[in-house]
């Protein structure tokens, strides 16, 4: 849709053929596997999703006795 945050012009595309309206990224395709894994990004939301992941099992772990030992 060409939708832009904060109301920012929408981008037009490079391409002379096409009149439509493309998102940036939709452009960026040739990125890697081999190169997400150098960015600091990738790591970031890795160490997020390993830190959600530990709390839930430790709650879930910790609960289970501390309900039944309540009857």
């Amino acid at each position: 849709m060409g939708l832009q945050p904060d109301g920012g012009p929408p981008r037009r595309s490079r391409s002379a053929e096409s009149d439509l309206m493309t998102p940036q990224a939709a452009l960026d395709v040739n990125f890697a596997v081999k190169d997400a894994l150098k960015t600091v990004h990738y790591w970031m939301l890795m160490a997020a999703i390993t830190l959600r992941l530990l709390v839930t099992v430790a709650l879930n772990t910790h609960f289970v006795p501390s309900w039944s030992g309540k009857g």
